[in-house]
């Protein structure tokens, strides 16, 4: 059974089949919530039709890879770890 080839889709239908509005659909795609666009050309985008699929399928669950590498980290700076960095920037 031969598989067909990657549709790309154009902000039209994405913004019809997702129900988002444009500038909800930004704004998920900048948090990593929503998949991201993908060049087709020089002043042409598109998304992945597979992509929005598994985003129909499970909002709430879907997230970018990009995304989890995002995720803020906590970098608490201890007085010790503090004295270390000022020493090495005076060098």
């Amino acid at each position: 059974m031969q598989q067909e080839p990657e549709r790309i889709l154009r902000i039209r239908t994405v913004l019809a089949r997702s129900g988002l509005s444009r500038s909800t659909l930004y704004r998920k795609m900048e948090k990593g919530t929503f998949p991201k666009q993908i060049r087709i050309s020089e002043y042409c985008a598109g998304w992945r039709e597979s992509e929005l699929n598994h985003w129909i399928a499970d909002p709430p669950a879907w997230r970018s890879l990009t995304a989890h590498a995002l995720t803020p980290v906590d970098l608490t700076i201890t007085p010790r770890t503090a004295a270390k960095i000022q020493v090495r920037a005076d060098d």
